[in-house]
């Protein structure tokens, strides 16, 4: 006997009718026509899917290409800016290492200039007196005319002339 007879046979035995039993094939066969339905309509959706996959595949590798190309275009600019950033920070030591400098430098030559004033003044000084200790023989003009203009004298140029005493 067959599987299936073997079934119902069983089913009789157990008090269905056979109107009960058709009832359940049609029911079960229903169900599995369901099933071959579903499977057939999701069998079409992944067919399509996998379609707009391998229609896409192209513009996906190119995207795939193009993040890769992007990320390594960002690796370098973070490494250029933090080259930057680091050349930044050395120009601003430099520069506030010049600004000290030039300040340095004024003062030094703010210094500078006093002594020169001073050497000058002496330097005037000692030859009013040479020319005085000569026996005056024109002090009033040449030291005197220097003090009286109020010249700033800033070489040894200005201050040593034919008449005045030369140091060797």
């Amino acid at each position: 006997m067959s599987p299936q007879a073997a079934k119902t046979s069983s089913r009789l035995q157990s008090g269905m009718t056979l109107t009960q039993i058709y009832s359940l094939y049609v029911e079960a066969t229903d169900d599995l026509q369901n099933q071959k339905d579903e499977n057939e309509r999701l069998s079409i959706r992944l067919n399509h899917i996998m379609q707009d996959l391998r229609e896409k595949q192209p513009l996906m590798q190119e995207m795939q290409r193009e993040y890769a190309e992007t990320l390594k275009i960002n690796e370098h600019l973070s490494t250029k800016l933090e080259t930057s950033l680091l050349e930044c920070e050395k120009l601003r030591e430099e520069a506030d290492n010049a600004v000290r400098d030039t300040h340095h430098f004024k003062r030094e030559n703010h210094r500078l200039e006093g002594n020169n004033r001073d050497l000058s003044h002496q330097v005037r000084v000692l030859v009013q007196e040479v020319e005085e200790a000569r026996g005056g023989l024109g002090s009033t003009s040449v030291a005197g005319g220097l003090a009286e203009s109020g010249a700033e004298v800033s070489s040894s140029d200005e201050v040593i002339s034919s008449r005045l005493v030369t140091f060797r």
